[in-house]
């Protein structure tokens, strides 16, 4: 009798102790994966911090280049600002091109992805034709072709009993393995 209740504590502890563990693994294949998603979320970060450093770095580099073409130059503020001028109007003219370019791009655009989509479709419908005249000369004969068929049938039929067979070994296997725990 106290060995049956004893018996049956162990039994409690070590059911206890495979759901402590299977929690524990649990646990810790999710920090692992919040690990891993935190350390590549750093390696973004540490990058991005990285780029905004070197581009810091640059601007302020470029700002010290004009501060010194500034001095050192001979444009007084007059030339400079004519000169931003013809930039404006440059950008100006080329937003002007784009825009009249944009519908004729976007007319391009749709004829091409129609003509894609043509393609791909008798892409398609060649695909089918071959696949139909494939099987209507793969076989001389209604009998050939049923005879081939037959043979397939008989090693699917094979295989499948093999794999019913393995089936049945593992089932008996593990009630008999069942029965000795």
């Amino acid at each position: 009798h106290k060995v049956s209740e004893k018996s049956t504590r162990m039994y409690n502890t070590v059911l206890e102790s495979e759901e402590r563990c299977k929690d524990l693994d649990k646990d810790f294949k999710r920090l692992t994966k919040e690990l891993q998603l935190l350390s590549k979320e750093k390696v973004l970060i540490e990058k991005r911090r990285a780029e905004a450093i070197q581009r810091r770095t640059q601007l302020e580099l470029d700002g010290r280049d004009l501060r010194e073409r500034i001095s050192r130059s001979s444009l007084t503020q007059k030339e400079a600002a004519r000169q931003l001028e013809n930039v404006k109007q440059e950008i100006k003219e080329s937003l002007m091109e784009l825009d009249s370019i944009k519908p004729a791009y976007d007319d391009l655009k749709m004829q091409e992805d129609t003509l894609t989509k043509g393609i791909m479709e008798r892409e398609k419908q060649l695909s089918i034709l071959y696949q139909k005249q494939g099987r209507a000369t793969q076989f001389p004969s209604k009998a050939a072709r049923d005879e081939w068929l037959q043979k397939e049938i008989d090693e699917l039929e094979h295989v499948l009993s093999t794999n019913l067979s393995q089936v049945y070994i593992l089932v008996c296997f593990a009630y008999t393995y069942a029965d000795l725990a």
